[in-house]
């Protein structure tokens, strides 16, 4: 049996969700940019009482031909997170996304994207 893997994400709340959060990185299915502040994370069962995962943030550019990874931004994040969480030792079950600093990804407003909000089911 293989060592469960998770991403550790820091929502950026003043409520109970803020702080660091463990996302399962095992069973995952598609990493969606539902909308311009949401990522989607589906997975393969329900097994552990939630399918979904959704994760705002503060707004992306929207998409434009000339920059379409601009909107997308998020999306790669996330998937390239867990593609690195999965390719880990099995010391090390948690791996910790770090939402990297403008311009690298860069929010409609022009500044930092933060994740605000996360949501289970």
């Amino acid at each position: 049996m293989a060592m469960s893997k998770y991403l550790s994400v820091y929502v950026n709340a003043n409520d109970i969700s803020g702080g660091a959060n463990l996302i399962p990185a095992d069973g995952v299915i598609n990493v969606l940019q539902t909308s311009l502040t949401v990522v989607t994370i589906n997975f393969r069962d329900a097994a552990a009482g939630f399918q979904t995962v959704a994760l705002t943030h503060s707004a992306l550019p929207a998409f434009v031909l000339a920059t379409p990874e601009k909107s997308r931004a998020m999306r790669n994040l996330f998937a390239d997170a867990i593609k690195q969480a999965l390719s880990t030792g099995w010391t090390s079950p948690a791996y910790n996304l770090v939402v990297p600093a403008y311009p690298e990804i860069e929010s409609a407003a022009g500044g930092d994207v933060s994740i605000t909000a996360i949501a289970w089911s």
